[in-house]
């Protein structure tokens, strides 16, 4: 049953020009040829920015006022999509395919219902309106019993994926159930699915915001709503807007504990803007979930989904530089895009999240910078598939891309950490203490300049080599030789004297062998 929402109206400043009820709201491209005019336009004081194309254009919601302005100091616009609230274009537009919360409900539980010996669905709390809770997906293989699953299991590397921060996402939702249900049913037919299920631990949230979800309304009724249900006011009056990204609530991706405000650059403290940051760091119940989660549970990596505009971003968003990590994050991102590739013929742009415009206070920077999680945000569609709001002909491609995109991802966490605990004697299903099984990581960095460090694991001391091999099969470097000893080893390799270019690394101990391939890069 779809829920009822009484929409409250108010009349408010937007970058220094009135908001009449009557001024029309559009989704408009605004050109910004140059770094100081995009700039200047991107981090412009209450502007609802939807995407960017740095050195470009911004694409924002905006009302024609606010239009009239930009146009005034020199700007050009078109517009994308004109009087975007109209209740006449909102109806009838492909959106019947998507989910509202009483139908992600439903097949949460039916999947955690006809899967029991993998899923366990947790209710992990709600937002400020109540308006519906909070679920995780754990998918992993456990005895079905869950009053007595443990959150965390040390003897498994664990991954998170999230949808929905921002309200008027409704895609993130659909991929993130949608690999749910890959993985359940391709378990235990597929080889790499099972292994993801049976040796490492998946938490999915396909909606970290069910209040601005719900009250975006996910069919017939757009109202472009960024944000939470924080009641500035306190007058019990949720939603105080014209439907759109002002007015009440906290920008759940600016909310975050980690460089929260950072030179009050990147997020808003001003309570109507799109951006505001919430009146603390880790203020909204939302994040407290996401916040709660990264310090019980060991996670190695996680993604989040948004959109729009076909990015990959990786830390830092709140200052113009890398992380210490950056190679790893740059070898994660190709890996994605790689599948991107094969399904749309393109790219995602993979960068920096500053590269992109700066924030602080978001979940990639929060889940790196305090717990050293391996994290990217992916920001799916682009504005001609529709935006915030794709046709629900885009559902299926999209799905069918992002499930590749993180059966993938996860398999390239298993090959980074996965050794880890088989050399000490967990992962596998197995308990603390069990034999080790031979298992090769991926070398690191990948690419590498100079210098590669290989780690590989063996279940008893045995004699073995470790050699780099060109495209062609020729032995180029021996990393090491045996014998190698029970459990974990690890070296480090000198490819200075190796030219740019693909190679395979191949561990043979006994009669298990295993290959990978590097790239070298300078």
């Amino acid at each position: 049953m779809k829920r009822a929402i009484l929409v409250f109206t108010f009349t408010f400043a937007a970058c220094g020009s009135a908001f009449a009820g009557d001024d029309v709201v559009s989704w408009a491209r605004v050109y910004a040829d140059d770094g100081e005019a995009y700039a200047s336009l991107v981090y412009r004081e209450g502007l609802d920015v939807a995407s960017v194309s740095p050195g470009e254009y911004v694409d924002v919601i905006a009302p024609q006022s606010t239009l009239d302005e930009l146009a005034g100091t020199g700007y050009s616009y078109e517009y994308l999509q004109f009087d975007c609230l109209s209740p006449e274009l909102r109806g009838g537009r492909g959106y019947s395919g998507y989910h509202n919360y009483d139908e992600l409900e439903s097949d949460l539980s039916n999947l955690a219902d006809n899967n029991e010996d993998i899923c366990w669905l947790m209710n992990l709390g709600d937002g400020h309106a109540d308006m519906g809770n909070i679920y995780a997906l754990k998918i992993h293989d456990y005895e079905p019993v869950p009053e007595e699953v443990v959150l965390n299991d040390p003897n498994k590397p664990d991954i998170l994926i999230v949808g929905c921060h921002h309200a008027r996402e409704p895609m993130t939702v659909e991929v993130t159930l949608s690999f749910a249900e890959f993985l359940c049913q391709n378990y235990p037919s597929n080889s790499t699915v099972k292994n993801i299920v049976e040796n490492m631990e998946t938490f999915i949230i396909p909606c970290l915001n069910p209040d601005g979800w719900i009250y975006d309304d996910v069919e017939g009724s757009r109202h472009y709503w960024r944000k939470n249900a924080y009641d500035y006011d306190d007058d019990g009056n949720y939603f105080e807007d014209q439907g759109w990204g002002y007015g009440e609530g906290v920008d759940l991706n600016r909310n975050y504990t980690y460089q929260w405000g950072y030179d009050d650059y990147g997020s808003s403290p001003v309570w109507s803007d799109p951006t505001y940051r919430g009146p603390s760091a880790g203020s909204e119940p939302e994040t407290q979930v996401i916040i709660g989660l990264a310090e019980r549970v060991d996670f190695v990596s996680a993604l989040s989904f948004h959109s729009y505009g076909e990015w990959i971003l990786r830390p830092w968003g709140y200052i113009d530089q890398y992380s210490d990590d950056n190679a790893k994050f740059v070898e994660m991102s190709a890996v994605i895009n790689n599948v991107i590739y094969d399904h749309l013929g393109r790219n995602y742009t993979a960068c920096g999240g500053w590269e992109m415009y700066n924030t602080n206070g978001d979940f990639v920077d929060y889940m790196y910078g305090e717990h050293d999680i391996l994290a990217v945000t992916i920001e799916l569609n682009s504005s001609g598939q529709g935006g915030f709001y794709p046709d629900d002909s885009w559902i299926g491609p999209t799905c069918d891309m992002t499930d590749e995109v993180c059966l993938t991802w996860a398999d390239w966490v298993w090959d980074e950490f996965g050794s880890v605990y088989v050399a000490s004697g967990n992962g596998a299903g197995d308990e603390p203490g069990a034999a080790v099984v031979f298992a090769l990581e991926q070398s690191r960095p990948n690419p590498a300049r100079d210098v590669a460090v290989f780690g590989f694991s063996v279940p008893e001391t045995i004699d073995g080599e470790l050699a780099v091999y060109d495209i062609t099969g020729r032995k180029v470097e021996t990393v090491a030789e045996g014998p190698f000893d029970e459990g974990y080893n690890e070296y480090t390799a000198d490819l200075s004297n190796l030219p740019s270019g693909v190679y395979v690394y191949r561990l043979v101990a006994g009669s298990d062998s295993a290959a990978k391939k590097i790239v070298v890069n300078r």
